[in-house]
């Protein structure tokens, strides 16, 4: 204690010598016990309109500093989940004494206030609520402290993040779908302080409000305001291999805010692929029989350039810009060897081996993209407010393919052709977001009886695709126009929603609906006889109840119905050819529908962790699949061959439950386990009748640890197992593997270490095998899944874990 009261004079003394801002300190015990209270909050509010300034909070030993404070008046506040609040007011004129804070949680003392605790896991219509910022479990921690901490979320050692297992998850930030990439997502939640996160919501069945039908996770942050500069650089490495150096730079103050970053990723990953399949004709007879191996190898190399910028004019007016520059290259080699035997039509040995690839161009590939991002309050308390957005891309996609097929005898013609891919792409979207609460305002969670949300999203894209191709080899056929193509496609659409929620004490209720309207069309300069457009008009209603119990018990009932429109291209009815068949479009496609049902239960224990059970029902309709017949062709291969066609393949179902349990006694050790079981039919409807129907029990486990020793170092470890999966037409083999890894914060975080091996045993294995009535196959990807990754970032700037952060803006994804 001597030694601390002597490091924050000494602090303070030298900081009065030369003439720099004041540094507080000092130690926050139990009133009654005097025993010292770690992980408390201790906050600076400007006294004239307590506007947060600094924070901090507690060590292990109830110590605190903060540091760069400006001479002037302030208020001082400490709080802690169980304690009353702690008020009281400071000159910062001279050199500050050691405080010593004793807050207690019986008495009313003349400088505390008495404020109600809010629990730190709630429900709210379709949301599943982790309020961060009322855990001081996790306050000097990072956001991968506190996802890891959120109901059903997974955080392996590499920082990827999952929900229930599955990696189909839309991140959302305040509100707003992220456009980061998968890796700067990964990094910024690295570096992202968890005390400056008010909340994170997990949403496993999403209402009209959100466009999707995946889960999302939101993040809501706390507010900025502060004067601070932030540099962080480092690079991320595997022995796959793949190098990615990157650097990011933020400066802040109460009225701008720039976030600058740059990365660069170059990576290179081999795969071996292997099967066999048997092509049927019409009446039930093998045509053909292919076993083949494919190894391939690429190699890419990628960039980002990306600016955030935000400027608060006033405390209730907030705009947002972001650009992002993505060029890349990509080279890919592969060879592939097929043993062929036809036996109806031209019968024999058709055997080949045909080599691919895909050299550097000399103009990159990549895009651009940008946004801008608008918000106005209309008080100050309330959350009334309005929001506008626009989003834009411009995507170029130029390759040039090189092909060879050469066979091993004289009964077909060898084949080489160069072919050059160029696709343009350009999108833009507009968004405009109302909240209205009202009514009667909660003293303990702050929220309002009712929200009235409504929105407008409305989008327009444009594509050219040109395929050309060239023949380089006199066995060809004549022209390679069959192999050539070019087409025009335009889309856009325009969705309205509106939501009401209703709040009864612990019952809340929320009702939402969207309305869609999609309009397309895909056209052909060279075939206009094949032009095609279309319209879709429908809508998604969603119902969510929820109630909570006075002890952390919280039951939730919501139904979801979503659409899955085809794309247009879908309805063409152009034949697409390849060197072994051909693709068609469908225009008897209709749209297909998604009912979702799930029942919640939850219950969270302080210091113990929670136990939580989901039960699913999901009905799927006109459900659409890519379908693979047969057909003899007398236009260019004069037999029987393959062709794909989307078609509403059938109606499925799936119903079961997952139970996910948490085992968390303090901050420094996390137990999860999530386990999933549930009963997979489908009905498959093709030509005249049902072909094929089949239901299989389905289950899967999931079990991640991560521990921290002395508060530096975190040790992760993942077990997970899934038995076989079915699709339409398609099933999927078991899968399983094991992951280990730690992060280490070094010299108080100015470095940052990350170790981890993925799939330890090499166990996995991409087998699937295909039930289709006229195509029989099997296939396995093995891919390199077992890799050591290390990553190191390096910190310099404001470090401490402050009650405030840059808000983030969403970053464009590659």
């Amino acid at each position: 204690m001597k030694q601390y009261i002597i490091t924050i004079l000494l602090v303070s003394l030298a900081a009065s010598l030369w003439g720099q801002n004041r540094t507080i300190g000092g130690k926050v015990i139990d009133g009654q016990t005097l025993e010292p209270l770690p992980f408390a909050n201790v906050a600076l509010y400007t006294k004239g309109d307590t506007l947060f300034y600094r924070g901090k909070s507690t060590d292990l030993n109830g110590f605190f500093t903060i540091g760069d404070v400006a001479s002037g008046s302030y208020l001082l506040r400490v709080t802690m989940v169980g304690y009353q609040t702690y008020n009281n007011t400071i000159d910062l004129t001279d050199d500050p004494e050691p405080f010593t804070i004793r807050l207690s949680g019986g008495s009313q003392l003349s400088e505390v206030q008495i404020t109600a605790a809010r629990p730190v896991f709630t429900m709210d219509g379709e949301k599943n609520i982790y309020n961060t910022s009322d855990d001081p479990s996790i306050q000097n921690g990072t956001a991968i402290d506190a996802l890891q901490n959120a109901p059903g979320i997974e955080v392996d050692a590499e920082g990827n993040i999952r929900l229930r297992g599955t990696q189909e998850v839309s991140i959302w930030i305040n509100g707003r779908e992220s456009r980061m990439n998968q890796e700067s997502l990964k990094q910024y939640f690295k570096t992202m302080p968890a005390n400056a996160i008010k909340q994170i919501e997990v949403i496993t069945n999403p209402s009209a409000r959100y466009g999707g039908g995946r889960p999302v996770v939101n993040i809501v942050t706390l507010e900025t305001g502060r004067h601070d500069q932030f540099l962080t650089f480092g690079i991320n490495s595997s022995t796959k291999p793949e190098l990615t150096p990157w650097i990011s730079y933020i400066f802040s103050n109460p009225k701008w805010e720039i976030d600058l970053y740059a990365n660069t990723a170059f990576m290179r990953e081999t795969s071996l692929l292997t099967g066999s399949d048997a092509l049927l004709d019409i009446n039930g007879d093998t045509a053909r029989t292919d076993n083949y191996r494919r190894h391939s190898t690429e190699r890419s190399l990628g960039t980002l350039f990306s600016a955030d910028i935000a400027f608060h004019p006033d405390s209730r007016t907030a705009c947002y810009l972001w650009a992002s520059v993505m060029p890349s290259w990509t080279r890919w080699d592969a060879t592939l060897s097929t043993n062929r035997i036809e036996y109806r039509y031209q019968p024999g040995d058709h055997s080949f081996t045909e080599r691919s690839s895909k050299p550097y161009g000399n103009r990159p590939g990549g895009g651009f993209l940008d946004g801008i991002w608008f918000e106005k309050s209309f008080d100050d308390s309330t959350g009334h407010m309005l929001m506008l957005g626009y989003y834009g891309s411009l995507w170029n996609r130029d390759s040039a393919i090189y092909c060879m097929r050469q066979y091993q005898n004289l009964t077909a013609n060898s084949v080489a052709y160069n072919q050059l891919h160029s696709e343009k792409e350009w999108f833009h979207a507009l968004e405009a977001t109302y909240l209205k609460p009202f009514g009667v305002r909660d003293s303990v969670t702050t929220l309002f009886s009712n929200e009235f949300e409504a929105g407008l999203e409305a989008s327009l894209s444009h594509a050219n695709t040109l395929v050309t191709t060239d023949t380089i080899s006199d066995n060809l056929r004549a022209h390679c126009g069959w192999l050539s193509s070019e087409t025009l496609s335009s889309s856009s659409s325009v969705s309205v929603y509106a939501s009401l929620l209703h709040r009864w004490g612990r019952l809340t209720i929320k009702g939402g609906l969207r309305g869609n309207l999609e309009t397309g069309s895909y056209n052909y300069p060279d075939a206009p006889e094949h032009n095609f457009s279309h319209s879709n008009r429908y809508l998604t209603p969603s119902l969510h109840l929820t109630w909570s119990s006075p002890r952390h018990q919280t039951f939730a009932l919501g139904y979801s119905r979503r659409v899955s429109a085809p794309e247009v291209r879908s309805y063409s009815s152009r034949r697409v050819y390849n060197l072994d068949g051909f693709s068609v479009g469908n225009p008897l496609l209709k749209n297909g529908s998604h009912h979702h049902f799930e029942l919640k239960w939850d219950k969270y224990k302080d210091g113990l962790g929670s136990v939580g059970i989901n039960a699913f029902y999901l009905a799927q309709t006109n459900h659409q699949g890519l379908l693979t017949d047969v057909v003899f062709d007398n236009q260019m291969f004069h037999r029987v061959v393959a062709f794909s066609q989307p078609v509403n393949i059938g109606n499925a179902w799936n119903g079961g439950a997952d139970i996910h349990l948490v085992y968390r006694p303090n901050a420094y050790l996390n137990v999860r386990l999530n386990g999933s079981l549930f009963y997979d039919y489908l009905q498959l409807n093709y030509r005249e009748g049902p072909a094929y129907s089949n239901g299989m029990f389905c289950y899967s486990f999931r079990l991640n640890v991560w521990m921290k020793v002395r508060n530096t170092v975190q040790i992760f470890g993942n077990a997970y197992y899934s038995s076989p999966t079915q699709n339409m037409l398609t099933a999927s083999l078991s899968r399983k593997g094991v992951d280990l890894g730690l992060n280490a914060d070094l010299f108080h975080r100015l470095l940052s270490v990350n170790l981890s091996i993925n799939d330890i045993f090499d166990w996995n294995n991409w087998m699937t095998a295909n039930s289709n009535p006229y195509l029989i196959s099997s296939t396995c990807l093995k891919q390199q899944s077992r890799y050591v990754s290390l990553g190191l970032t390096f910190r310099f700037g404001q470090m401490d874990l402050e009650r405030e952060v840059v808000k983030p803006r969403p970053r464009p994804s590659r």
